[in-house]
């Protein structure tokens, strides 16, 4: 990991200027984002500057991540841009995770235990390496969706997040067996239950 930038602090008024690059910085070794359930990894390259003061920070910058993998298996890439106002967090971007294209939006509140709300849309994208996130899918299991995911909970207890799945087209394969659901598919994981919703 390489960091390097500058910062410059009025202790009168409590505002503060900074500029800062992280380089390489390995994922597996920033604890927060090492749930029980899975372990992600990869590198980051970090670019921010701010201004203001502890109490009206403003920040912005872009979050790109090379070489993303949970638990071992190759996941993609992400790029994304940063931005605070008024104590919460945005993120815009997209990722190529799973070997699909996702646009990603993400808001989360500066203040303990950092509730955080991620929206990730896409077209296309494989059902075997999706389910694979969450759980072991069926072996012979081939499809494709279109959808969004919405992942909702607190930063600082990720065993609590709840993601929301909304799929206005499914299409599977399992075996001789071909699925094409004639309504969208909803479901809901947590703590490593999946609850099909409508199907």
């Amino acid at each position: 990991m390489r960091l390097a930038g500058n910062a410059t602090v009025n202790r009168r008024t409590e505002e503060y200027e900074f500029a800062v690059t992280v380089s390489d910085l390995p994922l597996s070794e920033v604890r927060f984002l090492q749930p029980d359930r899975f372990s992600l990894s990869g590198l980051a390259q970090i670019t921010l500057r701010g201004e203001g003061s502890r109490d009206r920070p403003q920040v912005e910058g872009k979050i790109e991540v090379r070489s993303l993998a949970l638990d071992g298996r190759e996941a993609g890439a992400t790029a994304l841009d940063v931005e605070t106002r008024d104590r919460r967090a945005y993120l815009r971007g997209t990722a190529n995770l799973f070997g699909t294209e996702m646009r990603v939006s993400s808001e989360t509140l500066l203040v303990e235990p950092f509730p955080t709300s991620t929206r990730f849309e896409f077209e296309g994208a494989d059902v075997r390496r999706l389910i694979q996130t969450l759980r072991q899918p069926p072996e012979t299991l081939l499809g494709s969706a279109d959808g969004t995911l919405l992942v909702e909970g607190d930063l600082r207890h990720p065993e609590g997040i709840v993601v929301h799945g909304d799929l206005p087209r499914f299409d599977a394969a399992l075996r001789s067996m071909n699925f094409r659901a004639d309504r969208p598919v909803r479901f809901r994981y947590q703590s490593n239950q999946v609850q099909l919703e409508q199907f």
